[in-house]
């Protein structure tokens, strides 16, 4: 929807700049329509990208179709963390995380223009040292927690190594439970990168070569170079901080969403996955507390366990036998740690379901129906 940003340059009213991503495809009739119209395009790395937004009278989020950006749009945070009023779209759930008020405005593009005058004709300044303080670290946290934390509705995890069954028991379990006439929704919640994903491709790149030799695997190539990079103090903190904002905020409203209209909701793994993935080659480690408070606690994990020749003859595009065996040793300790309910899927798919179905009618309190007999 970067069209109303060429309208609103059209008028000659304001300067226009727009600040785009390196790490995404450029739509080059896209920029030439913008400049064309006399918004600025700036499409570089700025490791100081605080100043642009603080330079800003205002900064305008124009997007609304849903897959335009993630549910809580990280350029509207940062636009309120620098005290910058925001003018955008009620887009997914900014408004149950940020109240309309001085400081942001939701509208209809088509009035962005009007709100655009009013702001800059009387600019809120008082209300901004308000935001800034607002906008500490544990304030904001507080104010997410709030915004998506839990809810009554039953939460359950289904986690455990690749190919240990678990879409197979979500798709069993979610038809079961309609058949009761439940509501039930399923979310897949593995962390799937948006900010990390260039230190992702560095990370590919720098393996590549070390992968090619005889004695060492790309996979393991790979493992070691991350191990490096996370013994790392600075690093490791600054990885954790990414899964606190990359994927727990990202996450977070999409949990508290499907919990307020469904029965139940089934997790496709949970943080406990990431945890694993961030601990490999060590002791499971604890999530970031942050990350705790926003997610909200689920009320059972289930571990499906699977020995590696038989997660290696379901899923041919495991890295190695290496990677399954450690992931397997670290569910077990998400188990021991957390209360999850080991379940032996290297079974026929019936009776890993009796024992699945038993487990999440028991958590959940909910009546599903017993698996068919053979």
């Amino acid at each position: 929807n970067l069209d109303i940003l060429a309208e609103l340059a059209r008028t000659g009213e304001w300067s226009v700049v727009m600040v785009a991503s390196t790490s995404t495809e450029e739509d080059a009739a896209t920029r030439a329509m913008l400049e064309g119209a006399g918004v600025h395009v700036i499409r570089q790395y700025l490791p100081d990208v605080e100043r642009a937004y603080q330079a800003a009278d205002v900064y305008v989020f124009p997007v609304q179709d849903a897959l335009g950006s993630i549910e809580v749009p990280l350029s509207v945070v940062e636009a309120r963390a620098c005290g910058t009023p925001v003018v955008t779209t009620p887009f997914g759930a900014l408004p149950e995380l940020f109240s309309e008020g001085a400081m942001v405005t939701y509208s209809e593009t088509s009035a962005f223009a009007g709100h655009l005058r009013q702001i800059l004709a009387d600019p809120p300044t008082d209300s901004r040292r308000e935001e800034l303080e607002a906008f500490r670290a544990d304030a904001f946290v507080r104010r997410a927690e709030a915004a998506f934390g839990a809810a009554a509705t039953p939460l359950v995890v289904l986690s455990g190594v690749d190919g240990a069954g678990k879409s197979t028991q979500i798709e069993r379990l979610t038809e079961a439970l309609r058949r009761r006439g439940h509501t039930v929704e399923t979310l897949w919640c593995r962390w799937d990168p948006l900010l990390v994903k260039p230190a992702i491709k560095l990370l590919g790149l720098l393996t590549r070569t070390a992968g090619s030799g005889q004695t060492t695997t790309a996979p393991a190539a790979r493992r070691n170079t991350r191990a490096k990079v996370l013994d790392n103090r600075l690093m490791a903190a600054a990885w954790r901080a990414l899964m606190v904002v990359d994927y727990g905020l990202r996450l977070a409203p999409r949990v508290r969403r499907a919990r307020r209209r469904n029965d139940i909701v089934l997790l496709d793994r949970y943080w406990h996955d990431v945890m694993v993935d961030y601990s490999f080659g060590r002791n499971l480690h604890k999530p970031p507390r942050a990350l705790a408070h926003l997610l909200p606690a689920p009320d059972g994990v289930i571990i499906l366990d699977v020995d590696e020749d038989t997660a290696l003859a379901r899923k041919s595009d495991t890295p190695d036998r290496e990677y399954l065996t450690e992931r397997r040793r670290l569910y077990g300790e998400v188990a021991a740690r957390y209360g999850g309910r080991v379940v032996d899927a290297s079974r026929e798919p019936d009776a890993v379901f009796t024992d699945v179905h038993g487990h999440v009618s028991d958590i959940a309190g909910l009546k599903i129906d017993p698996p068919e007999a053979p």
